[in-house]
């Protein structure tokens, strides 16, 4: 995240708390490659997040049986950061999955 401006931090750190708050997992992608995978871990995605002008952002949740040694996830959506567009991060997040719950968190993110 060090590339972000004051402004795309602010909206890409709440949005990932957001995430992590409803329960999620989280990989990021970088365009090239997953450079994280089903993660939790705030710090760990945060600087995963900014190396390049893109982002998907995927989200899941464990599917049930848990089983820690060999977990499933159902995958429930994306979100598409661009970094660039607007330093106050308004326009961060640039697309995102037509689903309820994507659309709900991009309400609590920008709302």
């Amino acid at each position: 995240m060090e590339h972000l401006t004051p402004g795309e931090r602010k909206v890409a750190k709440k949005l990932i708390l957001t995430l992590i708050e409803a329960g999620y997992h989280i990989s990021v992608s970088d365009g090239e490659e997953v450079v994280i995978k089903q993660s939790r871990n705030i710090p760990v995605i945060h600087d995963a997040m900014g190396s390049t002008d893109a982002d998907a952002i995927i989200i899941y949740e464990e599917e049930l049986p848990i089983n820690k040694k060999n977990p499933r996830y159902k995958c429930l959506g994306s979100f598409e950061l661009v970094y660039g567009n607007d330093p106050s991060g308004e326009e961060l997040i640039a697309d995102y999955s037509d689903n309820p719950i994507c659309r709900k968190i991009v309400d609590k993110v920008e709302g």
